[in-house]
């Protein structure tokens, strides 16, 4: 096994800590409730500016065609006990609305 330091961890393992949480996310929501999480971020901003490129790197053409809507959620609590709350509606992406009309 591997030496442990006085806090339990092995000598070579790394911890990560957030520096800021994570507060904010956009939801993929399909048809029939199912939801994809597309990514996450420390401001409404960022998460805004961030969604669309995981909604096609992260999803398959069927799971993008059952897309219903797009949330924006917020995190309220601390850490370890809370809750993701809706804040808005995203729009789909562009490139997806163009593609479901076209093709």
């Amino acid at each position: 096994m591997g030496n442990y330091k006085e806090n339990g961890t092995k000598e070579n393992e790394m911890i990560l800590q957030e520096t800021k949480f994570q507060t904010w996310r956009a939801v993929a929501v399909a048809e029939g409730g199912v939801e994809h999480l597309l990514t996450l971020g420390t401001s409404s901003d960022q998460v805004k500016k961030n969604y669309s490129v995981p909604f096609f790197d992260l999803l398959t053409r069927d799971e993008q065609a059952s897309i219903k809507r797009i949330l924006l959620e917020k995190w309220y609590g601390v850490a370890d006990c809370g809750k993701w709350v809706k804040q808005d509606f995203l729009s789909l992406p562009k490139f997806f609305l163009q593609r479901q009309f076209v093709g």
